[in-house]
């Protein structure tokens, strides 16, 4: 398997050594099924361009070194989006699609609310990403600790014009300065899609994207 263009800095040599063993990301999807406990779940009502929808939301806990390797390691989740976009999309479809009977065991009591959210969960444009608020600190702050040469550019771009104070520079462009970070933590969500009043799936237009930032930036 080859070594992606990836590396770090400013992590134990320990953690390091352990992120840059080689997996094949199958593995890593059976290791979270067999993993994934304190399963928590939310209908999340869609604002701005997803108002009048709501989506499924779950969260779980993995072990700390899976969510590591899930998230961080150059075999992991971001790196099969770097790899290609479209190999990053398949490799998440096939992570949701694995964790549906185990995210929605709580639901068997509601068959229409389960029907919906398992047709959320299936859907193309679900996804899977960390609890964002693992990231410490959670300030826009410039911490390089994964060295991939144009996340890197991307994120220090980004930081120059927020102490610029440029106002043209939006929320989710911020965003790109934690793309070059490799948070500890042990929280993943997984996110449905937009479900409509009519039971349609929707999609919010500024997600159309999503693979390609993650691939450019390391977030989306």
């Amino acid at each position: 398997m080859a070594k992606p263009p990836w590396d770090f800095v400013g992590i134990s040599a320990e953690r390091r050594k352990l992120l840059m063993v080689p997996f094949d990301f199958d593995s890593i999807v059976d290791i979270i099924l067999g993993e994934a406990h304190n399963i928590h779940f939310m209908k999340e009502k869609g604002t701005h361009e997803a108002k009048g929808t709501w989506r499924p939301v779950f969260w779980f806990d993995v072990s700390n070194i899976t969510f590591d390797r899930f998230f961080n390691s150059p075999y992991g989740y971001r790196a099969q989006y770097l790899a290609d976009p479209q190999n990053g999309c398949e490799k998440n479809g096939v992570l949701i699609v694995g964790l549906i009977d185990l995210l929605t065991s709580c639901i068997l009591k509601d068959p229409q609310l389960l029907h919906q959210i398992r047709l959320s969960l299936a859907s193309p444009h679900a996804k899977i990403w960390i609890e964002e608020d693992q990231h410490n600190p959670t300030t826009l702050e410039l911490i390089v600790e994964i060295r991939v040469p144009e996340w890197e550019r991307a994120a220090k771009e980004i930081y120059q014009r927020l102490n610029a104070n440029d106002p043209t520079l939006t929320p989710k462009e911020q965003d790109r300065i934690l793309g070059v970070r490799a948070p500890v933590g042990t929280t993943l969500k997984v996110m449905g899609a937009w479900v409509a009043s009519d039971g349609e799936l929707k999609l919010a237009p500024s997600k159309l994207r999503r693979a390609e930032e993650i691939k450019a930036y390391g977030i989306s």
